[in-house]
């Protein structure tokens, strides 16, 4: 088992280092969350000057970084970031039918099995390094700007971070699946962008009741509520600062349905 997971992974390894459009989209990705969180603190001050400027009662000034809701707030602010990844797998995936690979490692003998289980294991590690990269941030940006000590910042909401996890798995398993059905990179990225933007809404509003909560990417983004802070009481908002059971379930739900149908397609259609 451990010899065959390191063969997957040496082997998504070697096309992921020679693919140049790959590496310069996750290099963009880096710098653009990083400057991002670095330059968080500018805009909240903003909006609480403004908004000062019109209360009748001025409130403290807020940190994006407060050891009571970093964490909530890195991984809120990254959520809107995860098309990124998602590109990532689409193109990574319809590059193994531009270039025929596929087709090959299955000819050389690699079952369907092993080259979904491939798949997925990128997205796991891709998820899992993004929510790295945002612990780190977290960690060093906390420490800058709080003068805190780090037991302070494990101790405050660092469970939101596994909870990304679990968002970004679910929303990357989705443009897996998007990749494997269409598998053309172009029509590929335009369905998941429209889908992702209009299309799970125009779902939704025509879903009775709260049954459109339950779609794919709607349950992946409303895993991580917006935070609270004194703007949003200020104006009479309250958001839940909590996890829902059945949202989590849901997302494990969808990342095991994505993977069943991916599994489908490739069976039954020519690689």
């Amino acid at each position: 088992m451990k010899e065959k997971f390191l063969v997957l992974m040496k082997s998504e390894w070697i096309k992921i280092s020679h693919y140049r459009s790959f590496q310069i989209l996750t290099l963009a990705y880096i710098v653009i969350l990083m400057l991002v969180y670095i330059f968080a603190q500018r805009f909240v001050t903003n909006i609480t000057i403004q908004s000062n400027d019109t209360a009748i009662a001025p409130f403290a000034r807020l940190s994006f970084y407060h050891p009571q809701s970093i964490w909530q707030n890195f991984t809120y602010v990254a959520a809107y970031f995860k098309i990124f990844p998602a590109l990532l797998i689409i193109l990574l995936i319809t590059n193994e039918f531009s270039f025929f690979t596929m087709r090959q490692q299955l000819i050389s003998g690699m079952s369907r099995k092993d080259f979904i289980a491939g798949k997925l294991l990128v997205v796991f590690m891709l998820s899992l390094g993004i929510v790295l990269l945002i612990g780190v941030a977290g960690f060093i940006l906390g420490t800058i700007h709080q003068g805190t000590n780090n037991i302070s910042l494990i101790n405050k909401g660092i469970w939101f971070l596994p909870i990304h996890l679990l968002e970004l798995v679910t929303y990357l398993s989705c443009a897996m699946l998007v990749a494997f059905m269409l598998r053309r990179s172009g029509i590929a990225i335009i369905a998941f962008v429209l889908y992702s933007l209009i299309g799970e809404r125009i779902l939704k509003f025509l879903m009775p009741g709260d049954s459109g909560d339950y779609l794919p990417l709607n349950a992946a983004g409303s895993l991580i509520p917006l935070p609270n802070n004194e703007i949003t009481t200020l104006m009479g908002l309250s958001f839940r600062n909590t996890i829902e059971i059945s949202t989590v379930a849901t997302c494990l739900f969808y990342c095991c349905l994505f993977t069943v149908l991916v599994y489908l397609i490739i069976r039954w259609r020519d690689a």
